[in-house]
């Protein structure tokens, strides 16, 4: 992307992608100078993953464990069961990923259907 202003550049931004991460670089007129703006990482699929494990995957990324909050499942305890934010999902370095989890039993009243989406208390991330 670069930006006129009367005829004379005045910045020019680069992108930069390796694996998962992804830099931009604003080079500005009147000198060399490189300044990254931003640092990007891909959220990695955390459902089915342990606690644990998810917490390790998000910091292999350079992401941070949220709040986690239990929802009703029979997945094993402990067992990531939605994120908030999309797996695929390009965010800045240091983006907290918000986790629901197993508790292991099913909900009160569920007689065998399916987990809806929702933890115990009605709310949940919708995905």
């Amino acid at each position: 992307m670069k930006k006129i202003l009367a005829g004379l550049l005045v910045c020019s931004t680069l992108v930069l992608q390796t694996g998962s991460a992804q830099v931009s670089f604003t080079a500005f007129a009147g000198g060399a100078f490189l300044h990254p703006t931003a640092v990007f990482a891909t959220v990695p699929n955390l459902s089915g993953l342990s606690l644990a494990a998810a917490d390790a995957a998000l910091m292999a990324v350079n992401l941070d464990t949220g709040t986690t909050s239990p929802q009703c499942s029979l997945l094993a305890v402990n067992t990531v069961t939605s994120q908030d934010i999309p797996a695929m999902a390009m965010v800045p370095e240091g983006t907290l990923i918000n986790l629901l989890f197993s508790t292991g039993v099913a909900c009160p009243g569920a007689q065998g259907r399916r987990n809806n989406g929702t933890s115990q208390n009605g709310v949940g991330f919708g995905l």
